[in-house]
């Protein structure tokens, strides 16, 4: 099972571990906009954390959630990532439907970084893990 969001929030640069997770703690997370929006947790259950901006006049849709045991994507998934992150760099093929909701869903998982609308590329967690399967079949 995997972690999402998780590994956008930072201290000092390092990406926040689920051990580091408790109320109050306060992170960097990217904006959206370039830059990034410190953000508090404000609530940790089982199922995940929420965070909101520290700065209270920040309007709340800034803040993010983290969920807990979420599916991870197979080794079939990272094969279909792959040709979805072909579709986004190429000039005469477009992105499916499909292949935006598999970036959208590893971009979450970290495996990608979106960008944009019109662009996405691998993270390093991202070929690790897609080495990972390859190397177990």
């Amino acid at each position: 099972m995997a972690t999402t969001n998780l590994f956008k929030a930072k201290i000092n640069g390092i990406s926040v571990t689920e051990e580091q997770l408790k109320e109050g703690l306060i992170v960097d997370y990217p904006s959206g906009m370039g830059g990034t929006i410190r953000c508090e947790c404000v609530a940790l259950n089982k199922e995940g954390a929420e965070f909101l901006p520290a700065n209270k006049s920040l309007p709340k849709w800034l803040g993010f959630t983290v969920r807990f045991n979420q599916p991870d994507l197979s080794l079939a998934d990272f094969q279909a990532l792959e040709e979805a992150l072909t579709a986004f760099s190429a000039f005469k093929k477009h992105p499916s439907t499909e292949d935006r909701a598999l970036v959208v869903k590893a971009h979450e998982l970290g495996y990608v970084n979106q960008s944009s609308y019109t662009q996405a590329n691998w993270t390093p967690k991202g070929l690790e893990r897609l080495e990972e399967l390859a190397s177990a079949q």
